[in-house]
């Protein structure tokens, strides 16, 4: 039997591999992230004679995340909210605890 005359083998391939090259192309992944692609071939004898067999062909890709991204909110009265960044400072009654944040 010949590899390449595996029914849907090269199918599964190049649909593994246009979800690899995405997200090679996805910016907000890590450009050094290593993707892969599995294929796997399995056998099965279908009766005792073992001269009939099933042969299953499946794929799966193992891509690199989407980079983490972090910021930073104040907890007031129960609700998150995000902090300014601009000129003014929020929350004026907070202004030591938002300056400590600044320095990190």
């Amino acid at each position: 039997m010949q590899l390449q005359k595996l029914k849907g083998l090269e199918e599964i391939f190049k649909k593994e591999l246009e979800r690899v090259i995405e997200n090679i192309n996805d910016l907000s992944t890590d450009s050094k992230g290593v993707r892969k692609i599995n294929l796997s071939i399995s056998f099965t004898p279908k009766n005792e004679d073992r001269d009939y067999i099933d042969i299953k062909v499946s794929g799966k890709s193992s891509l690199t995340p989407i980079k983490t991204q972090e910021d930073t909110a104040f907890l007031v009265n129960g609700d998150l909210r995000e902090i300014d960044m601009g000129p003014e400072i929020p929350f004026k009654n907070n202004i030591e605890k938002f300056e400590s944040i600044q320095q990190g």
